[in-house]
Parts: structure tokens; sequence; C-alpha cells
């Protein structure tokens, strides 16, 4: 039998709350995606997913390209080539993200 968690209300923030919080998260992430580096149409992803009981916290956004996002909501491995990190990306967040793996505000 699977030991299923009770629910639980997830942190949601207020409107204008996330706005400041998803701003944070893109400064922290230096105003890169964190899977291939691009500075390009940057989304902020939940590492646990909103619909998984997932929370509006900073240690659970990651900076994301507009593609990589959406790779990781296909459930898609990215391209090595464009993922010099080497991070796995799948349908259940981001693994090893590349902001907990070298020092904030350094440049790629």
């Amino acid at each position: 039998m699977r030991n299923i968690r009770p629910k639980q209300p997830r942190l949601q923030l207020a409107p204008d709350e996330y706005r400041e919080l998803h701003r944070k998260v893109l400064q922290r992430d230096s105003w890169r995606c964190q899977a291939c580096g691009s500075m390009e149409r940057l989304e902020v992803h939940h590492i646990e997913l909103r619909s998984q009981g997932g929370e509006d916290r900073e240690d659970n956004l990651i900076t994301l390209c507009r593609p990589c996002h959406e790779n990781t909501h296909k459930g898609d491995t990215l391209d090595r080539s464009r993922n010099p990190a080497g991070i796995q990306i799948d349908g259940r967040g981001v693994k090893t993200p590349l902001h907990l793996s070298r020092p904030i505000g350094k440049p790629w």
C-alpha cells in the first residue's frame, strides 16, 4: 500500500507578492535560464509543481526560458549541447538546478 501524504493547504501568494517573488527569483538566477543559459523569454518554474502541492517559495522556484520550461512539462530531458551543466529535467520538476551548484550572481 502506498504511503499517501495528507493534503495540507499550500502557500500561495497574493498577485503583488508573487510578482515581487518572481522578480527576486529572476534576479537570483542572474536573469538566465538555469538549464541552458539563455537570457530570452524567461519564465519562473515551480520545481515541485503547484498541482502537486508546490508552494510559492523562493526555494521552490527556478528561472527557465520558454523552450526549457515547456520541455519540463512535456517530461523531456534537455539536449546536452544546450544544457552545459547536465541538468536533468522531467515532468516532476528540475533536479540539481544550476542556481544551487554555482555561487549566486556569478556569470555563466
